[in-house]
């Protein structure tokens, strides 16, 4: 145990006390907060695994008074947490009180009872499963550090051009502004795979997803159907809003004059767009004759709908 949580304060009384301290040194025992009080006497502190070592050197003259001591060691309180201790045995009706106030101050204070929306609630169905993923949720506990997260999601729809989040009292306010240039057209059939690959990462703002990460699609394959389904098992059509990043790979003998010009065929072929990203890629010549080569290009495919 870490002596500062339980000590006890000891008056010790005698010519030269100093002497003394010297000796429970020597006999390293640890003392703390000492403090010389009067020419005779010096005051400090033990740790209470050291009270029976300290008083079997000196021992108190109340308690055996055959033994001569030139030293006189007195216990005159408790410092730490057993002086704490001591102190709620006496009040523990207040401090329970007191606790039991902080504790529902504090509850109250770190949980969500609600969320309002300020202004524009047009996507509130969107914000709320937004919300829901960053665990922001009415009766739990607050989650800080995720409103950017959450707003960054939101931003992604084409109509917000502005989101805040913030948290005041026991509610989350919720504000997104709607831009007054919103796209004319607005895709409302399912989202389909346009690469083939392994689905990297998923976001669902409006939709129920097919897919899950991690799963191999071919493309036309559907990602997100363009319904809600509801608490009591029907649905209803919407115009999905997601993001699928689908991780690909591209592998083809191609011939060509040089290296560089088979990648770029390659490159071609992938019908790639500014946000796709190439992770790997590699052109081996196979064929001396032919020259022909070996293209193989790794990259992730960013799908989006109405986005």
């Amino acid at each position: 145990m870490n002596p500062f949580l339980s000590r006890e304060r000891i008056l010790l009384e005698g010519i030269m006390p100093e002497r003394a301290l010297l000796r429970l040194r020597r006999e390293k025992i640890p003392l703390y907060d000492v403090k010389k009080v009067q020419k005779t006497q010096i005051l400090f502190s033990i740790s209470k695994k050291d009270s029976e070592k300290v008083f079997a050197i000196y021992p108190n003259v109340c308690y055996n008074n055959a033994v001569y001591s030139p030293f006189v060691l007195k216990k005159v309180g408790e410092r730490g947490l057993s002086r704490y201790v001591e102190m709620a045995k006496k009040r523990i009706g207040m401090l329970v009180g007191m606790l039991a106030g902080l504790i529902v101050l504090l509850a109250a204070d770190s949980f969500v009872f609600g969320v309002e929306f300020v202004g524009s609630a047009v996507y509130k169905r969107e914000a709320l499963s937004v919300l829901e993923q960053s665990g922001i949720t009415p009766f739990a506990p607050y989650p800080k550090g995720k409103e950017d997260w959450a707003c960054a999601q939101l931003l992604v729809i084409s109509d917000v051009e502005y989101c805040s989040i913030k948290k005041s009292g026991g509610y989350v306010y919720v504000e997104m502004r709607i831009s007054p240039f919103s796209k004319e057209s607005v895709q409302t059939e399912s989202m389909r795979a346009k690469h083939t690959g392994k689905v990297y990462a998923l976001a669902v703002l409006r939709g129920e997803s097919r897919v899950e990460i991690g799963q191999e699609v071919n493309v036309g394959d559907v990602l997100v159907e363009n319904v809600f389904l509801m608490e009591d098992g029907g649905q209803v059509r919407v115009e999905p809003i997601a993001k699928v990043v689908i991780e690909c790979i591209y592998e083809k003998e191609i011939e060509a004059e040089t290296a560089d010009e088979a990648f770029a065929s390659a490159y071609l072929e992938l019908d790639v767009s500014d946000k796709d990203r190439i992770l790997e890629k590699t052109v081996e010549k196979t064929d001396g004759e032919r020259s022909l080569f070996h293209v193989k290009i790794r990259y992730m495919a960013i799908e989006t709908v109405n986005m």
